[in-house]
């Protein structure tokens, strides 16, 4: 099967887009935020930026994450339209393909809040178990209570053990 090429999608576009908003909020030229990743270990010259924010280069995971890094962002943040555009009533938007979501929906699903499609009860809570392994304790290194409401509301703490890496002793 030969492989399939494609152009740069709406996750791409938004990227760019946001990539050049949080540079200039920053008050950073391409130059500045191309110094800041070399800084952090993760040289990209400032014309690969430039091509990035016009569109005209791809960038990997972890390019992605080392100039969340470097804008003192999340990545959630550079993937997420800017939710100015829910304030003006643009609320649906392209997710991937032909599946698109509204968002404060997808805000939701990129911080592990709730599957992106339409959940209830256990399948909720079991879904931000898996996704927000920061909550699985609280300060004082007990179970937290979205993982306490997972254990009652009958998700077998066997499927626990296996989303929590090991964290919840049996």
């Amino acid at each position: 099967m030969a492989a399939v090429r494609r152009g740069a999608g709406a996750v791409s576009t938004r990227i760019a887009v946001n990539l050049r908003r949080i540079r200039k909020q920053n008050g950073w030229s391409t130059y500045e935020l191309a110094d800041e990743l070399k800084r952090i270990g993760w040289p990209v010259d400032a014309s690969a930026i430039t091509k990035i924010e016009n569109g005209n280069r791809g960038l990997t995971p972890d390019d992605l994450v080392a100039l969340a890094v470097a804008l003192g962002c999340t990545p959630g943040r550079l993937l997420l339209p800017n939710v100015m555009a829910a304030v003006e009533g643009d609320t649906e938007v392209a997710v991937a393909g032909n599946v698109t979501a509204g968002i404060w929906d997808l805000s939701a699903w990129m911080c592990g809040e709730k599957p992106l499609e339409p959940a209830t009860g256990p399948e909720v809570t079991l879904f931000s178990v898996q996704n927000q392994p920061h909550r699985w304790r609280d300060a004082y290194g007990e179970l937290d209570a979205a993982l306490q409401t997972a254990l009652k509301a009958g998700i077998p703490p066997a499927v626990l053990r296996d989303h929590i890496d090991g964290l919840v002793k049996p």
